[in-house]
């Protein structure tokens, strides 16, 4: 059952607090009567750096300033562009661009779809989201051409433009894979006008907007409002999204030649965004062996406590087969829970829980009777983002050719999250029959979920400057075959400080005193299922108690009473490495020009750039230094350093662009399109020698045939293309650096380092990320029309082919230089705190790549961990190398068309939908070994949408419409899978497992009234 935040009387409350703003807005229009008529008429925005969307009918548009920083027809632009127009958005009732770009030809959400993104969908929930153009990850988002770091929601948006392909001329913060422009709401000279929409759903959520244009002098001065709030629910447990946002936009003419724009947006958002599945699987064997429960104490709970792990007289152990132990014991140190049930504190050290299996795979649907809907997390968790930007453009016409802009750009925001740590988040089982104080467990048999928390803060400010300057040379006069060029130069000076600090809850009197931070004195909330599992009984998930402990705040000071007794206080959030904090600079020139041969029928473009980068990185300093090279943490906080001056990576580059477009007939034209791309390196490290990660390169081809019928019916672009990314920077799994650490930490304590002259701190791999190259390649087709005056149309379809290759070579290449310097040498026989009596015999053979490791590697030993290292390298960096690409989908199907009946009794009355399809998705490999590897695929997806529409004239003056989108009308289901599980403790599966999913949404109907006026 799905449980609302929602109550009549809210909704009701969220309606009321709107109308004193609608009765504010709508004034200036009640009062004078009628719209303001300007004096003069209307000026014709011949600016080369705006792109008027008054210009935009139905879904087509007829300029951007994608495709060379300048306004320019479509069919002139070589670069691929989709424009998606205001009627376009207003007909799908997108709220945000993650919603856009399903619709998007050739874009697909990544959803974490990397090969070593871990295991799990939304590990991090607190991240923007993430897209892939033409199978290659892009981040790249503009708001009016600004680089943009914020969340955006499209209640101020007038349209959206996707470039494809490497097109650094736009912005230097590109990416190979393409770069998402939105466009503000502008104000018009036009008169007064403004619009009203509510907008509620079959969740209870409600949506309420409000966009007012009015003129303060016409010609002169006008001014455009837009406000949102919005209280939104979802179809899963505690996820919800509220958020208050504004956006004043104003446009001031002094004089004829010269226009000031300035906007400012401010806005609150309070959210939750569950992981988009059921949870990890931490109790198969528990369930598989019939839920038993333990005896975790001898004489009926008086005498000692029995080690499931080591007793062999225990029951449990008789039943451990290849699938491994029902349950395992807690950590002998410290694992103290609060249960949100009774309040208490107790320290849960020598109990048991359920064995999660290894890898971690995920719980499916259906192996637990656990709605969909449920999340195993607190209501309480979530975000808050408080932000505001504002923006200045100065534009000024010097001559009649030659133009002039200035601008600027500041964003700032705060952002606090309180999180899980996410490797436990799914239902473990309580097998134990007693408490720690030997007294009967009341909640044997039950599950629970059971987290520890962790909140994030994120600091942000960014400034964008830029100077904008073009001239139109004009030789047609003299010579028509000398053409009319366009010249336009472009300088830029961007700054963006971010600073991140984690925190988390500690004991102050916990086992490990000297190391505050260490594990052992974490502190974990747990709560319960409401039904038991006792008995072999399948357990009912409807219920979790979930207690009020379970809040914002951090248990400061807290002081709990143990079973036993004793006290135990709570301490104040201590910084953790994950925290950081960047300085990055960039420094842009740009160079473009425009050509218009042969009477406009041949134009080309050739664009030239140098972009400059600085990369500060505050370090994350120790209050007090280790207390030996096997400490986890340092004792005391960890201090996020100023990154000024700090560990600083340069970066420069420089990016071309060439095109040319003929108009062959008046309605077919051919192109073609050559351009590069420079992006600033990712803040990662590159493995093995933690050198900054370096700055991508890419490199795009597009060539193919533009149609374009004349009075706005239809626009098509038929094309090829082929992309790549070189020098990349991809994410590489944790384990291979672990295991090299804790060689290297072995052998600097037996004073084996120090003999060959260096330390652990000189050796340490502190490095996330390995270099690989991208080359996708393919076709995209797509049609834009206005059919009649009454029928819309978009469709597109696309066939993408990727394949990343030399993937992790030095990777590899430092595997090949550890093992020679220690493979054959005594040394690697050790066992970790061993001597030299106890250390092993020999040194067993190495397997091959991502084989097993065989026989012969006990664990806790130096050569085991060698194997498991290089068989985490092979397994990541070669699995994938030269077959297509990870979380691909080869072919995609976008569709959607509106249709208004023009007259008759059904006059006003619009029926409309669309078709959204993708092909199955790559989601693993079945080896490593390339002469043997096969593709594991995944889910595709194809969800149907209806709209359905009215729209009329009341009290003669207002416009009336009331629209129903019904999205996934079919109410598809389908778990989307997308990662594999290819291999389990060391071997490969015969029947690989699902290692990573997400929920499709389910059906979901809208209706939003508007009235203009």
């Amino acid at each position: 059952m799905i449980t609302s935040r929602h109550t009549p009387q809210k909704a009701a409350s969220t309606l009321k607090s709107c109308l004193p703003l609608l009765a504010l807005l709508a004034a200036p229009s009640l009062l004078l009567g009628q719209p303001a008529v300007p004096t003069e008429e209307e000026v014709t925005e011949l600016s080369p750096f705006v792109v008027n969307a008054q210009g935009d009918t139905g879904y087509l548009a007829q300029n951007s300033l994608a495709g060379s920083r300048l306004n320019t027809r479509l069919k002139d632009v070589a670069a691929p562009v989709t424009v998606f127009t205001e009627e376009f958005l207003n007909d799908i009732a997108v709220v945000n661009l993650e919603e856009l770009l399903e619709y998007a030809p050739n874009v697909t959400l990544d959803r974490d779809e990397e090969l070593n993104s871990g295991d799990t969908t939304g590990g991090n929930m607190n991240e923007p989201f993430k897209y892939r153009v033409r199978g290659l990850p892009s981040t790249g988002r503009a708001y009016n051409y600004f680089a943009w770091n914020l969340d955006q929601d499209m209640y101020n948006i007038g349209r959206v433009d996707l470039s494809r392909g490497p097109n650094s001329i736009l912005f230097g913060l590109g990416s190979p894979g393409g770069l998402l422009n939105v466009s503000t709401k502008q104000p018009g000279f036009g008169g007064n006008k403004g619009s009203v929409s509510f907008q509620i759903d079959d969740l209870e959520s409600i949506r309420a907007s409000v966009d007012y244009n009015h003129v303060l002098i016409p010609g002169r001065l006008a001014a455009r409002i837009n406000l949102l709030k919005e209280d939104s629910e979802s179809w899963r447990d505690h996820q919800y999204r509220d958020q208050q946002r504004g956006h004043l936009t104003a446009t001031w003419r002094p004089t004829k030649k010269t226009t000031v724009r300035a906007e400012l947006e401010r806005g609150l958002t309070k959210q939750n965004i569950t992981r988009p599945w059921l949870g990890m699987d931490l109790d198969r064997m528990w369930r598989n062996f019939g839920y038993p429960t333990h005896e975790n104490f001898t004489n009926s709970g008086t005498g000692a406590w029995v080690n499931p792990n080591s007793n062999p007289n225990n029951p449990i152990q008789r039943l451990a087969g290849a699938e491994g132990r029902p349950y395992s014991a807690l950590n002998n140190a410290g694992w103290f829970v609060i249960n949100t049930d009774t309040g208490r504190a107790f320290n849960m050290r020598q109990m048991v829980q359920t064995t999660q299996v290894s890898g971690r795979p995920v719980l499916m649907p259906g192996q637990l009777p656990i709605p969909l809907s449920a999340v195993p997390t607190s209501p309480h968790l979530g975000q808050n983002i408080r932000f505001h930007t504002q923006s200045v453009y100065l534009e000024h016409q010097v001559t009649d050719n030659f133009f002039v802009e200035l601008a600027y750009n500041r964003q700032k925001s705060n952002f606090d999250a309180k999180d899980i740590i996410y490797t436990s988040y799914g239902y473990i089982g309580d097998p134990n029959k007693f408490l720690p104080d030997r007294s009967p467990n009341p909640d044997v048999g039950r599950y629970y979920v059971e987290n520890a928390h962790d909140w994030r803060e994120n600091q942000f400010k960014s400034d964008d400057f830029r100077v904008t300057a073009s001239y139109t040379l004009d030789f047609k006069e003299r010579n028509k075959w000398l053409g009319r060029h366009n010249l336009a130069g472009l300088f830029e000076k961007y700054e963006l400080a971010n600073r991140r600090t984690e925190s988390e809850e500690f004991l102050t009197n916990g086992p490990s005193k000297n190391l505050p931070e260490t594990t052992t004195n974490r502190i974990f909330r747990r709560n319960y299922v409401s039904t038991s599992a006792a008995g072999g009984v399948a357990p009912s998930f409807s219920n979790i108690r979930w207690s009020g402990l379970d809040n914002w705040a951090f248990l400061d000071g807290v002081t709990f009473t143990d079973y036993t007794g004793a006290s135990i206080t709570t301490d104040s959030a201590r910084f953790l490495d994950g925290g950081s904090s960047i300085l990055r600079n960039l420094e842009s020139k740009m160079f473009v020009m425009q050509n218009y041969w042969l009477s406009d029928r041949l134009i080309t473009t050739f664009g030239y750039r140098e972009d400059a980068t600085r990369l500060d990185k505050g370090r994350t300093d120790l209050r007090a230094a280790p207390s030996g090279p096997t400490a986890l943490y340092a004792v005391g906080e960890r201090i996020i350093g100023d990154p000024d001056g700090s560990d600083v990576t340069h970066g420069t580059g420089t990016t071309r662009t060439f095109g040319a477009v003929g108009h062959v007939l008046p309605w077919l034209s051919v192109f073609y399109n050559q351009s590069t791309n420079f992006a600033p390196p990712v803040d990662r490290n590159i493995f093995p020698d933690n050198r900054p990660a370096p700055s991508p390169n890419g490199e795009g081809k597009d060539y193919g045939i533009k149609i374009d019928l004349r009075g706005n019916k239809l626009y098509a672009n038929i094309l090829r293309y082929e992309t790549s990314a070189v020098r990349d920077t991809g994410n590489l799994a944790n384990p291979p650096q672990t295991h090299l650490n804790n060689i290297y930490r072995e052998l600097d304590l037996r004073g084996v380092l120090t003999a060959m002259g260096t330390n652990y701190d000189a050796l340490l791999v502190d490095a996330t990320g390995m270099l690989l190259d991208s080359v996708s390649e393919g076709y995209e087709a797509e049609i834009v029309a206005n059919l009649t005056p009454n029928w819309r149309v978009s469709l597109s379809g696309t066939r993408n082919f990727s394949v990343q290759s030399d993937i992790g070579l030095e990777v590899i290449e430092y595997m090949k230089e550890f093992e020679a310097t220690f493979i054959n040498d005594d040394r690697l026989r050790w066992v970790f705190g061993g001597n030299p009596a106890a250390d092993l015999a020999a040194t067993p053979a190495m397997p091959v790549g991502g084989e097993a490791i065989p026989s012969g590697f006990p664990a806790n030993s130096l050569p085991r961990s060698l194997a498991e290292a290089r068989r985490w390298i092979y397994l990541t960096a070669q699995a994938a190398d030269g077959a297509q690409q990870f979380g691909q989908r080869k072919y995609g199907i976008r569709f959607f068309n509106n249709y208004r009946i023009p007259s008759g009794p059904l006059k006003g009355l619009g029926i409309g939908g669309g078709v959204r399809w993708e092909s199955p998705n790559v989601a693993g490999y079945s080896t490593a070994d390339p002469a043997t590897r096969e593709l594991l695929f995944g889910t595709d997806r194809t969800l149907v949408d209806l709209t359905l529409s009215y729209r009329r004239k009341i009290m003669k003056r207002y416009d009336w419409s009331v629209q129903l989108n019904i999205k996934n009308l079919l109410d598809n289901e389908d778990v989307i899978i997308t990662k594999i599980h290819r291999e389990f403790q060391g071997r490969f599966l015969d029947e690989p497992e699902v290692k990573q999913y997400y929920f499709e949404n389910p059906r979901r109907i809208l209706v939003t009234n508007t009235i203009s006026f």
